[in-house]
């Protein structure tokens, strides 16, 4: 995201409304945080020098990510960004999990029958498919003639199922609903 030196950065969606931005170092580019997370750690000379895209900073000698900063996890575990955007850092994006649940939330392949997780094409009944494997057991959450209408069964199941809670979502900004 890159911003004009005279205009704030826009709040990205789904931010709550007291969300901070941060600037990062010898960039453009801004990361959002909670105001308490802004007051404890935004002092320091944080940067998107990861390519993956990730805020960090070098701490008592040492490289810190700033999710993790946030979320203080056990070393064994993952902190998760709900939305797959590493500068989106406030709390209520983030989540602790281990290193199979963060592999779950992988972002869609190209080169699919259909454009969204957990959906596909069966040209023998000419319908759209939608599957959910939780814990090695494969749910069939039916049949569609609308793709989109198979995509939003996929991420109704993924909010009830709390199995599935690390699952990619196909509609990110109603994650809420």
């Amino acid at each position: 995201m890159t911003n004009s030196p005279n205009r704030p950065p826009c709040r990205p969606a789904g931010a709550p409304a007291d969300a901070v931005p941060l600037q990062l170092w010898k960039s453009q580019d801004v990361t959002w945080v909670d105001p308490d997370t802004f007051t404890r750690y935004g002092h320091y000379r944080w940067s998107k020098r990861d390519a993956r895209g990730y805020a960090r900073a070098w701490i008592g000698g040492r490289s810190v990510y700033l999710h993790r900063l946030v979320m203080n996890p056990a070393e064994d575990r993952v902190v998760h960004h709900r939305d797959q955007n590493p500068l989106h850092n406030w709390r209520e994006n983030l989540a602790e999990c281990d290193a199979a649940e963060n592999a779950q939330m992988r972002r869609k392949r190209a080169q699919r029958s259909s454009k969204f997780y957990g959906v596909w094409w069966c040209a023998r009944k000419r319908r759209w498919r939608v599957q959910l494997t939780v814990r090695g057991i494969r749910l069939s959450l039916g049949w569609f003639r609308d793709e989109n209408d198979a995509a939003m069964a996929w991420d109704q199941a993924v909010r009830v199922l709390p199995e599935a809670q690390f699952r990619g979502r196909n509609f990110p900004a109603d994650h809420e609903r």
